[in-house]
Formats: C-alpha cells, sequence, structure tokens
C-alpha cells in the first residue's frame, strides 16, 4: 500500500513540475492526506479484474448505468451481467460476486418472463 501511496506521491510532483499547467482529475486534489491516498487506492484500484464501469443505482444518480433489475437506462431491451454492474469494488473475488449477480439477473428475467404468459 505504502508503494501505491507514493507513487500517487511521485506522479503529483511530476506533474506539478510541468511548464504547461495540468489538472489532477483522479483522485483529485481533495484526496490529499496519506490516509485518504490510501482510502482511494483500497477503493478503487481493481488490479486485473475490471469492474465497476456500468454501475447499478438509483434513477438520481447520475452515474449509475443500469437500474436494479440490470436494464440500461434509456435502452430498450438490453441488460448488463457482469463484474461491471458494481458500484464499487465488491472486495472479494470478483467471480463469487458475479456469480451472485448472474442468479439476481436470471430471476429477474424468468419472472419477467412469467408475467408476459
Amino acid at each position: 500500500m505504502s508503494a501505491l501511496a507514493e507513487a500517487v506521491d511521485l506522479t503529483r510532483d511530476a506533474f506539478g513540475r510541468q511548464i504547461i499547467p495540468t489538472k489532477e482529475v483522479l483522485p483529485g486534489p481533495s484526496v490529499s492526506t496519506k490516509g485518504e491516498v490510501e482510502d482511494y487506492i483500497k477503493n478503487t484500484a481493481w488490479g486485473h479484474h475490471a469492474s465497476c464501469t456500468c454501475p447499478i443505482g438509483a434513477a438520481d444518480d447520475e452515474m449509475a448505468v443500469l437500474d436494479s433489475k440490470f436494464r440500461v437506462r434509456g435502452v430498450k431491451g438490453l441488460r448488463v451481467v457482469d463484474a461491471s454492474v458494481y458500484p464499487r469494488i465488491p472486495g472479494t473475488f470478483t467471480a463469487v460476486s458475479t456469480f451472485i449477480v448472474a442468479e439476481k439477473a436470471a430471476d429477474d428475467i424468468l419472472s419477467g418472463l412469467s408475467r408476459l404468459s
């Protein structure tokens, strides 16, 4: 963890020395203490398991691409059911969580089909 936090500091220092002004987007200037940087890393680092790119969330959450039934907002007939649906990294090996997501999505889809018959 300390090596990653140090990498953030080194990167900030390197970009801070540029002739052309730069703006830090992530983790952002509000993440400033060592503890905040470490928390940011813990909550966003994904290693080799990309996830959280198409999150489920409330209708008023502008970052939530999916509703609670895995439907893509604004696109009829399209659902997403994989590790991208997490609003944040689940904190476990993502395969197990993805199996649970798939089971829930299958239940939602089958429930919708049974109402049609």
